[in-house]
Parts: C-alpha cells; structure tokens; sequence
C-alpha cells in the first residue's frame, strides 16, 4: 500500500517539476532577453548620439 502510494506521489511530483518548469522557461528567456536588449541600448545609445552631434 505504501508503495503505490509513494509511486504515486512520485508521479505527481514529476509532473509538476515539468509543469513548473515549462511554465518558467519562456519567462526566463524572455527576462533574459530584456537584460541583453537594456545592455545593448545602454552600449550603443551614446555613439548613436555622439555621431548625429557631429552631423547636426
């Protein structure tokens, strides 16, 4: 009896570590994302600038 019960619980339990971690992967690559997208702007946003200042 213990070890269907323990079988199933396992079951259950592996079940939600995938539910959770399907759920998580998207919005951690997401995330990611935004932080190399914010790191690229805050890299190249002022030779942006400095080059239209030459211009204008």
């Amino acid at each position: 009896m213990f070890q269907t019960l323990a079988e199933q619980y396992s079951e259950e339990t592996e079940q939600r570590t995938a539910m959770i971690g399907s759920l998580l992967e998207p919005i951690l690559i997401v995330f990611l994302g935004i932080i190399v997208g914010f790191i690229l702007i805050a890299m190249y946003l002022p030779m942006f600038e400095m080059s239209s200042g030459f211009g204008g």
